[in-house]
């Protein structure tokens, strides 16, 4: 759980949000903002990340208050899709960044669910970071869905803006590859992505990569 915990309630907010261009999440007992998870007392970027250690402070500590730490890569998914440019706290904060709208994002995230990118079992912010942009790259080299290489770019200053991006790092790769797999149904049908117990769960998408429905 820990990081990989909190990547997977972010990935469950990112779809949710490409779909209905909303960035508050409400649960039964759940709220979050990928705006601004401050307001629900969520941290938004890694200085702020909240461990056990802290007591109150996290609501699920059998967890490793992965609900709370949700909000770190929620705000790096709404700084891509949104930039700063709604909000003058976000541009004193993290500069002047664009955005690449819901839909580029959309699709660089979808593709980046694949082993390829994502296949750590414990899976960390910072690995996720750069198998995101390495899955824009791809896909900026196949000149696909219009995702270009200044597109990365933006990517990866929004993951550098939270915390979630270090230049020296080396990538390491599980064998089990275990952060995504998929199956696809017969190639007249919708294809269903399930990420694993508990990480997203399921999406459905029709040929050609546009998004139907989202479920759990």
């Amino acid at each position: 759980l820990g990081q990989s915990g909190a990547l997977a309630e972010s990935l469950s907010d990112l779809f949710s949000a490409v779909l209905s261009g909303k960035y508050e999440i409400a649960l039964t007992d759940i709220k979050r903002s990928m705006s601004n998870p401050k307001d629900f007392g969520d941290p938004d970027t890694f200085s702020g990340y909240v461990t056990t250690a802290l007591g109150p402070l996290c609501h699920d500590p059998g967890d490793l208050c992965k609900y709370q730490n949700a909000g770190i890569p929620n705000k790096a998914a709404y700084l891509m899709i949104e930039g700063t440019g709604r909000s003058e706290e976000d541009r004193s904060r993290f500069g002047d960044l664009k955005g690449l709208g819901k839909d580029k994002v959309g699709r660089i995230y979808f593709h980046a669910l694949q082993p390829k990118y994502l296949c750590s079992r414990n899976l960390t912010f910072e690995e996720f970071a750069h198998g995101v942009v390495e899955a824009c790259s791809d896909l900026a080299s196949y000149d696909s869905g219009g995702i270009h290489p200044g597109d990365c770019s933006v990517a990866q200053k929004a993951f550098e803006a939270v915390g979630m991006w270090s230049s020296d790092r080396t990538r390491v790769l599980s064998d089990t590859f275990y952060a995504a797999a998929w199956h696809l149904a017969d190639a007249r049908q919708p294809v269903f992505w399930n990420i694993n117990a508990g990480f997203v769960s399921r999406f459905v998408f029709a040929p050609g990569g546009h998004t139907l429905a989202i479920g759990g």
